[in-house]
């Protein structure tokens, strides 16, 4: 009876699609970026590293600290070199939620980082900040 319910889990498990609970955020995320060529951007740690992997680094997104004292490197397991300033030539942008975009909006950052704003989008729960150019000079260790 035990093997019995063990093999119905084991059957059950493996009809789990390999993106099962992903889906639709990211998908859009993606789609965005890529319909609006994006190439470097910065979110927080949950809106940042699996878009460098799914995207299959075609869109590379780095990790930063979003809270109301402002932007922040986040060295954790990254390299420096990922924060160094980026060719000019790219489409940078920033991703948050809008409770990171809230804590944003209270730092002392947010004015600094207002004149380099070029346009806001929103994607189902998330909003781009699509900017004039890279943000690493902003990120404070």
């Amino acid at each position: 009876m035990i093997c019995l319910g063990a093999c119905s889990n084991a059957v059950k498990i493996v009809q789990i699609p390999p993106n099962y609970g992903q889906g639709l955020q990211i998908d859009q995320d993606l789609t965005f970026m890529k319909n609006n060529n994006l190439d470097y951007g910065y979110g927080s740690f949950w809106q940042s590293q699996i878009y460098t992997l799914m995207s299959d680094s075609e869109t590379k997104v780095r990790p930063v600290e979003i809270d109301e004292k402002g932007l922040y490197l986040r060295d954790y397991q990254n390299k420096a070199s990922w924060y160094e300033n980026q060719a000019a030539d790219q489409n940078f942008f920033l991703i948050v939620t809008s409770s990171e975009l809230e804590k944003l909006q209270q730092s002392a950052d947010w004015a600094l980082l207002v004149p380099r704003i070029v346009q806001e989008m929103q994607v189902g729960t998330h909003r781009f900040l699509l900017l004039n150019g890279d943000i690493a000079d902003l990120l404070k260790n």
